[in-house]
């Protein structure tokens, strides 16, 4: 009673309001600019360099490092407005938006940062003049918490900040201990740490006793972190050499608590999107209600909260293909459009103006990538109809074969939670769900963590998330190499190893002379050896292995382009390096054989990579850069979805939506690709700290993907690009181009396979030349095709049939392919019609004759046969017999058919059209039946069959003309 009374206050408030989200976000700013601080640009939702972090849910997550006192900060004291998202992990609002006035999947946070400039003093100063004499909130409704201690952590009261608020004029009843639950702050089970102070409202003026107990009534409004401990990985704590302040407030919270309302929803952020739920669907109005029958209202704040998330998310380029959180929520927001407002379509597209009305200003790629955004909303839209009415054939069996389970399972997770249960049976799964068992399930069904997680509860199994990640891994790196090298390499993965990482730098340490590219050698000390699965201290001759070293020339498989090849030479052997990869992240794992002699530990040897190999790859990366910036000039949006480079050739997936891929676009492609080759634009290569990356203008990532603390930058043109591969120093040293495969990979996903450099020219070479043969018989086909023989037109179909091999093998230009396939498909048509011509002349003239040399008999018996298919009418064969019975077979490509026809006043009981044709069919197992509507005496037809006896039917072909002229003859005679 108490929560609806209020609202009803704060509804009512809302339409005098004087706090205007945009005003109030304004006011925090300047006020922060006035006090000398830097303004940072909101990161993207998606962090590029946190394996950690689904979505940047706090706006430290940008200066994480900074805080880690790894990275140096961009200024001492630094101030903005961040996305945040949280619908995961240990910050999962996602169950609660909708059931309270706070819980928010997307929301803003106001933030400012002392990195080792000021200290508490100035931090609370700052908060309590803007709080107070800018905001205006009176201070008799303000709380304010600090950390009481943890005799069990030997942390003492923070009583430096408790004075600090006295001195502000805080009351000392309003300035309240808390312990380690509330106001003290870690980032995670270890690193940076502190005690903070928090600022809380207090809605109905009851008193202290409210502060932290959970109730709307009271709640927290700004959070001042004072980051000064350093926790180790055992749990103890040490002071920082430098101190930062981090402090956060959420504006949705601030705007409601200034328009004396305790629901973020009473802001000017949702009650637009309200309105539009409102006119577009025809529901009662949003009342504001919580609680027992608040269904509909409950209803409008999900999906206007998940639309807000959805469009940031959209916004930042974060695609619902490749992130399966939004697709939920995305998946979420239109079943809640369907089910409760009853709205089928176009929901979200119609609330993406107010949501750029309110966040656009501040984040303008909200604006920039409209057309983006709605393309996106239209194609899940229509995706996810058609998953809909696949799931509900998998549902309806999930009900009848899994009444207990499908009462806990979502219609969306109906196809790979059935399959899954199915697996689960079939391998007569009880007690736990192995790693083994688990991948089968993440890489046949569709199956992710959190999915398996659910399943096992739902069976009551064990799963070990630990246990499934450490397998994952180990099979995503065998996936790379032979089955030869595979128990070496499970050996080093398990490796509990105390190694260094390798000094790789030399891999990018090359130079282009008089044309050709050189790369270095490069001297190493053997750290270390495996062999046979195990750890050894020598190599020999003939003995596969993997060495380490602490420096290498070599590239190790990673962003796609694989390993480096080479020999590593010392004094005593030389061991041939067939493929290289990376090993918990920063060891580079040689394999391969000895070809001579011996190496052992602590022996240095001299690596020499392949330099064709290594050119070729490098083609072939940077190839992918450039196929990157010419598919986003000619698509209004896409993104890469993955990728793979080796020596022969590179694959590029790529996310389309509701665009053609077809012949006149991939011809596009090749035009812009050559364009870029000719320009010979440069390429360069610059090493960034990836948290720099959220500042670099016209960035291109890969969705998902999670950036090494240092990473390089690729520029080509406008474009720029993290990766970690090697590259040209040009791209006119990609030499050529053509792309030879293009496919689906999945819904909305086109993969293409291409060739560059001289393994692109000898494919366009070839392509011209199987083009010219072609098109050197076209004026022939045109114009002389119906003087033909059969044998001709013979020749010349298996001369197409070659041409179409050619065509589609997989290194022939799919440009060209697609073009010549329809040349030859127009061959064949007309060719198929002379051919048809030429038949039924040869049918009609075999017929004439067997009519001319059985005129003297009173009936007609024949074979008619073709070369290919049969398709001579035997009706119009009937009607060049002048009345008479007729019995007639046409036989091509091993298929027979047959008609029998007796005239009226001939048929009888001895002699008729059935009885006659059984003279065959019964011998050679065929069947038959009058034409619809017929006699069978007068007509009877035989079934198509199949025959390869012809022998047989040649003696049962005798035996019919047999039985007639016997019948004939005794009626003869009889007369």
């Amino acid at each position: 009673m108490l929560r609806l009374r209020f609202l009803r206050f704060s509804q009512k408030s809302m339409g005098r309001s004087r706090h205007t989200s945009s005003s109030v976000r304004r006011q925090f700013l300047d006020f922060f600019k006035e006090e000398d601080h830097t303004f940072i640009r909101s990161s993207p939702v998606v962090p590029f360099n946190d394996p950690s972090l689904t979505f940047v849910n706090a706006g430290m997550n940008q200066f994480k490092a900074v805080l880690q006192n790894k990275a140096v900060p961009p200024a001492s004291s630094v101030y903005n407005s961040q996305k945040c998202i949280r619908v995961g992990g240990k910050h999962n609002d996602l169950s609660e938006v909708g059931s309270d006035g706070s819980h928010l999947t997307m929301f803003e946070m106001l933030g400012s940062w002392s990195f080792g400039s000021y200290w508490k003093q100035e931090a609370c100063r700052m908060a309590w003049e803007l709080i107070t004499s800018r905001y205006r909130l009176e201070p008799q409704r303000l709380y304010v918490t600090y950390f009481g201690g943890c005799a069990k952590s030997g942390l003492p009261p923070d009583k430096e900040v408790r004075d600090v608020w006295l001195n502000l004029g805080v009351p000392d009843s309003h300035i309240l201990p808390f312990g380690m639950k509330d106001n003290f702050w870690e980032m995670g089970a270890s690193g940076p740490c502190g005690p903070c102070t928090e600022i809380h409202y207090d809605h109905g003026g009851k008193g202290a006793q409210y502060v932290n107990a959970g109730t709307p009534d009271n709640i927290e409004i700004w959070n001042l972190v004072f980051v000064e401990y350093d926790r180790s990985l055992e749990g103890s704590l040490s002071p920082l050499q430098t101190r930062h302040v981090d402090t956060g407030m959420g504006l949705e919270r601030l705007v409601a608590v200034l328009n004396q309302s305790s629901s973020s929803f009473d802001t000017d952020l949702f009650q637009p999107l309200f309105k539009t739920i409102h006119d577009v669907s025809g529901r009662p109005e949003y009342s504001g209600r919580f609680g027992e029958g608040a269904d509909l209202d409950t209803a409008y704040r999900i999906l206007a909260d998940h639309a807000r998330m959805i469009t940031v998310c959209l916004g930042d380029r974060v695609f619902p293909d490749q992130n399966h959180k939004l697709k939920y929520v995305m998946r979420r927001a239109l079943n809640i459009s369907k089910q409760v407002f009853g709205v089928q379509q176009g929901i979200l597209q119609d609330l993406y103006a107010p949501i750029a009305d309110s966040l656009g200003e501040t984040f303008p790629e909200i604006v920039k990538n409209e057309e983006s955004i709605k393309m996106i909303l239209d194609f899940e839209e229509e995706s996810y109809k058609k998953f809909l009415e696949k799931n509900s054939k998998y549902n309806s069996m999930l009900k009848k074969e899994y009444s207990k389970e499908y009462k806990l399972i979502n219609i969306e997770e109906s196809v790979n939670f059935y399959e899954s249960l199915k697996l689960l049976d079939s391998e007569n799964v009880s007690g736990f769900i192995s790693p083994q068992l688990a991948y089968k399930m993440y890489e046949s069904h569709g199956m992710q963590e959190s999915d398996i997680v659910k399943l096992a509860q739902i069976r009551n199994l064990d799963f070990d998330h630990h246990q499934f990640n450490v397998y994952f891994d180990e099979k995503k790196e065998l996936s790379k190499i032979s089955s030869a090298q595979a128990e070496d390499m499970k050996t080093v993965l398990k490796l509990k190893t105390k190694l260094p990482p390798t000094d790789d730098s030399e891999k990018y340490n090359f130079s282009r002379k008089d044309g050709e590219y050189v790369f270095s050698e490069c001297e190493g000390r053997i750290l270390s050896l495996v062999n046979s699965g195990a750890d050894t201290t020598h190599l020999k001759e003939g003995e596969d292995g993997v060495v380490f070293l602490d420096k290498t020339c070599f590239y190790g498989e990673a962003g796609g382009q694989v390993g480096d090849r080479g020999t590593l030479v010392s004094s005593g052997g030389e061991f041939v390096v067939t493929n290289t990869q990376i090993v918990h992240s920063n060891l580079v794992a040689h394999l391969g054989k000895m070809r001579s002699g011996r190496l052992q530990q602590d022996d240095v040897v001299t690596g020499r990579i392949d330099p064709s190999w290594r050119f070729r790859c490098m083609q072939n990366h940077t190839g992918t850069h450039v196929l990157n910036l010419v598919l986003n000039s000619l698509l209004p949006v896409t993104s890469q979805r993955s990728s793979l480079v080796d020596s022969q050739h590179f694959r590029f997936d790529f996310s389309v939506f509701q665009a053609d891929v077809n012949t006149e676009f991939l011809k596009q492609v090749e035009d812009r690709f050559l364009q870029a080759i000719q320009a010979n634009l440069l390429v360069d290569r610059r090493t960034v700290d990836s948290d720099q990356l959220v500042h670099v203008e016209n960035l291109v990532t890969l969705p998902g993907e999670v950036y090494p603390p240092t990473v390089s930058l690729i520029h080509i043109g406008p474009q720029c690009e993290p990766c970690c591969g090697t590259h040209l120093l040009e791209t006119g040293d990609i030499g050529n181009f053509a792309i030879v495969s293009c496919k689906t990979a999945s819904a909305g996903v086109k993969s293409l396979k291409c060739l560059t450099g001289e393994a692109a020219k000898l494919a366009r070479e070839h392509g011209i030349e199987v083009c010219e043969e072609i098109l050197a018989i076209q004026e022939t086909i045109e114009d002389d095709c119906d003087k033909f023989t059969l044998e001709k037109i013979n020749e010349i179909n298996s001369q197409i049939s070659r041409w179409k091999s050619a065509i589609s093998k997989s290194d022939f230009p799919v440009v060209l392919s697609l073009e010549l396939g329809r040349v030859l498909d127009t061959y064949q048509k007309r060719i198929k019609l002379s051919e048809r011509s030429l038949k039924m002349t040869a049918s009609t003239e075999q017929m004439e004759l067997a009519v001319e040399k059985q005129a003297n008999k009173p009936f007609l018996v024949t074979l008619l046969q073709f070369e290919g298919k049969n398709n001579f009418s035997l009706i119009k064969a009937a009607k060049m017999v002048d009345r008479k019975p007729s019995l007639i077979f046409s036989l091509g490509n091993g298929e027979l058919k047959g008609k029998a026809m007796v005239p009226a006043d001939l048929a009888s009981n001895q002699f008729n059209a059935r009885l006659w044709m059984s003279v065959v069919l019964d011998n050679l197992g065929g069947k038959g039946a009058a034409p619809r509507g017929q006699d069978p005496t007068l007509h009877f037809n035989m079934k198509v069959m199949s025959i390869q006896n012809t022998a047989k039917l040649q003696k049962l072909l005798k035996n019919a003309d047999k039985f007639a002229e016997e019948y004939f003859k005794e009626s003869r005679e009889g007369r």
